[in-house]
């Protein structure tokens, strides 16, 4: 069966499945881009390059940089949308899977939680970023026809603060490492959080 997969986490892919399997485009891991058809990944770093976000390890940020994520997160989101028309439209598929991690991404810094935040209302950059994929998935079923193709959208797991690096931000002090987050990130270039 050709299935056409794109951005399912820890997946390696296969050249020889039928279908297409695009890995790591917009993770949030420091993993690589792959594509298990060559020239085909090719093309897709032309057309569409890197995730605005890149990787990142989620720690605390400054209201600048929060702002500068959330129009990351936004592009992020529709250049994703853009990506899986193109890939659906590459190969004849009878099952398509498409990860968009800028929700769960956007979860760990804009969640609302008690206490202070950076921004006055991280809820509702949460928000913009639901309705993005929202009007994303509305495009991607345009494509599609409905009367032959049974559509599922789910979440993988739930979702909540990810506070989970600040004992790295602890042990230094408070400040940020320089390689979390931001395009180049994981490559040689220092990146501010």
């Amino acid at each position: 069966m050709p299935i056409t997969t794109l951005n399912v986490q820890v997946l390696c892919t296969n050249s020889i499945a039928p279908g297409i399997e695009v890995v790591n485009w917009g993770a949030q891991s420091f993993d690589e881009f792959r594509c298990n058809i060559p020239e085909l990944g090719r093309e897709i770093r032309r057309r569409f390059d890197e995730h605005p976000m890149g990787p990142d390890v989620p720690v605390r940020m400054s209201a600048s940089r929060l702002r500068a994520l959330s129009r990351d997160l936004l592009a992020g989101v529709r250049r994703r949308g853009e990506l899986t028309r193109f890939v659906m439209g590459q190969a004849d598929w009878q099952l398509c899977i498409c990860v968009f991690t800028e929700c769960h991404r956007a979860g760990h810094y804009f969640w609302p939680v008690p206490g202070p935040h950076p921004l006055e209302d991280p809820a509702s950059t949460l928000l913009d970023v639901h309705r993005a994929l929202d009007r994303e998935i509305g495009q991607i079923l345009a494509g599609v026809d409905l009367r032959q193709t049974t559509v599922i959208a789910f979440s993988l797991h739930g979702m909540e603060p990810n506070t989970s690096q600040l004992c790295i931000e602890r042990a230094h002090d408070g400040e940020s490492l320089p390689f979390v987050s931001g395009p180049g990130a994981g490559r040689g270039r220092a990146c501010r959080v």
